[in-house]
This record gives C-alpha cells, sequence and structure tokens, in this order.
C-alpha cells in the first residue's frame, strides 16, 4: 500500500532522507527546504535550511548545505540532542572542508564506525570528537584517504566494520584508513556500465547500493546500468553487483 505522505513537488527528486532516534524520518532537500516526518505527520522544519545530504551523528544533525542547488564543501551541524535547533548560542554551527587534499565538494555523509565520513569525489574525511561546552562545539577533522572518492552518493553505505563506494573506476572499501578495491574481478565490466557518464548526470543518484541476506549470508548490491556490447543494437538494461565477505 502507497501512503501518501506530502504533495508532489513538496521536495527535489535528490532529496535525501535520514532517521532520528527511531522517532523521525528527517527529508533535506537542495532548493525546497527541510521537513520531518513522525510515522503520522509530515512537516516543515524550515525553508531556508537547504541541503544535499543529511546525517545523525553523536546526537545531532548534519547537513551538506546546498549552493544554488548543488553540493558544497560546507555542513550546518544542529545543537546537541536536536534536529531542529540551529541556534548558534546552543551549539549549533557550520564547518567548511577547508584541507586542500579533498578535491571539490562533499558528496555524502554516512554516520558509521564512530565516526561521520565526509565523501567527495576523490577524497575522503572524517569528523569526530564532537564536544560542546559552553555552548561552543568542537571536532576534529581527519583526511582519511586521497585520490578515492565517489560521486554517486546513494552507493556509499556501511558494510560490517567497514563502509564501501562506487566510482566510475571501481568499488572500494575503506578499511580503517586504507582503501581496498572491491571490484578488480570486475574491472573488464567496467567501461560497460558508462559511470563515468553518469557522473555528470541527474541519473547519478540511480546507482543505488543496498546490504540484503542471500541463503544466510550478507551480500552488498549496487544496482547499475549496462550496455552490452555483444548485442546489436547494444542493450541497455540494469545489473546487479554483487559482493560477499570473502
Amino acid at each position: 500500500t502507497n501512503t501518501v505522505i506530502a504533495p508532489a513537488g513538496t521536495v527535489d527528486t535528490t532529496a535525501r532522507l535520514t532517521p532520528y532516534q527511531a522517532s523521525s524520518a528527517l527529508i533535506i532537500s537542495p532548493t525546497k527546504g527541510y521537513f520531518a516526518w513522525n510515522g503520522l505527520t509530515f512537516g516543515t522544519v524550515s525553508t531556508v535550511v537547504l541541503g544535499t545530504d543529511i546525517a545523525t551523528f553523536e546526537g545531532r544533525v548534519w547537513i551538506v548545505s546546498a549552493a544554488s542547488g548543488h553540493p558544497s564543501r560546507t555542513i550546518s551541524f544542529t545543537a546537541p540532542d536536536t534536529f531542529n535547533d540551529f541556534n548558534a548560542a546552543h551549539g549549533a554551527g557550520t564547518t567548511t572542508i577547508s584541507d586542500s587534499a579533498f578535491v571539490g565538494n562533499i558528496f555524502r555523509l554516512l554516520s558509521a564506525l564512530e565516526q561521520l565520513w565526509i565523501v567527495g569525489s576523490s577524497a575522503v574525511e572524517a569528523i569526530s570528537n564532537v564536544q560542546t561546552s559552553g555552548g561552543i562545539t568542537t571536532f576534529s577533522t581527519t583526511n582519511i584517504v586521497s585520490n578515492v572518492g565517489s560521486v554517486f552518493p546513494s552507493s556509499v553505505s556501511s558494510f560490517f566494520r567497514t563502509f564501501v563506494m562506487a566510482a566510475p573506476y571501481g568499488v572500494y572499501a575503506i578499511v580503517g584508513a586504507t582503501p581496498q578495491k572491491l571490484s578488480d574481478k570486475r574491472d573488464g565490466l567496467f567501461p560497460d556500465l558508462h559511470l563515468d557518464e553518469l557522473a555528470t548526470a541527474t541519473s547519478s543518484h540511480h546507482v543505488v547500493a543496498a546490504v540484503t541476506s542471500v541463503h544466510g549470508v550478507f551480500v552488498w548490491c549496487l544496482l547499475v546500468p549496462y550496455h552490452d556490447p555483444i548485442t546489436s543494437p547494444v542493450t541497455h538494461r540494469n545489473l546487479l553487483l554483487c559482493f560477499a565477505q570473502g
């Protein structure tokens, strides 16, 4: 049964969602605003808070601020233990990634493994040690890895004690501070996936990952478009790339 919780057009097609304390679903839109749904009521939190991604970490909400509807390098965060308090006097604030090793904008925030992972097109950083005292919030930002990142936000997901992401040149896992390529046995397939084209298209959000169980084995799955070079004319269809530990 499909239940309409808000009229069509309330958010952008690229809006992102995160759960908050098992009580609400928080939705950030790059041009429409910030919304919350508690399972019964859909409400507007703010029409001036815009963003391209959202995550809950250390009891507060972190939002990648939107610049003209597109990703930026700036992250806004709420006061402790709230999802709607952006008052700086209460510990809310903003931070901008200034590290030169982090090239371009932020495409994904992922709260996992006691850190807030910040994924760009060719780098990953992490926020940790978040503390608030006297209304001032402090934290540490660490460059985890350079050269590897993702422009497909829906592909970035946690998997056991690591997280996995897709890039036009392969699928990588970040193990501690070390990138590990998971798709090297499928390198010959990637030219026919045309992910490099999707990296600059709105359909980039259709490269989607999920974790499921197949015959009792946890499997990380990635939905990708495939251009079959054997058929004539070339057949375009979707494939699931699947990875199981070991």
